[in-house]
């Protein structure tokens, strides 16, 4: 079985950006999609503030998942 290793990121039909797994597999990635920055919210003010900035995640405490509400809002 292949393993997803990306998984786009919206919000009510917004496109906030894809989170991606680098090929290490240890820590995730995100930035910010153009027209998110112009007219969006950070989607986790504890790790990705609002900024054109490629966020990596750190190990902890949320095992390298930017602690990212899932689910519906």
């Amino acid at each position: 079985m292949k393993s997803v290793n990306k998984l786009t990121v919206t919000y009510h039909d917004r496109h906030v950006r894809t989170l991606s797994m680098p090929p290490d597999n240890r820590l995730c990635a995100f930035q910010y999609n153009k027209d998110w920055l112009a007219n969006g919210f950070s989607i986790s003010p504890l790790d990705l503030p609002l900024k054109p900035n490629l966020f990596i995640a750190k190990p902890g405490p949320i095992w390298g998942n930017f602690g990212i509400l899932t689910g519906q809002l």
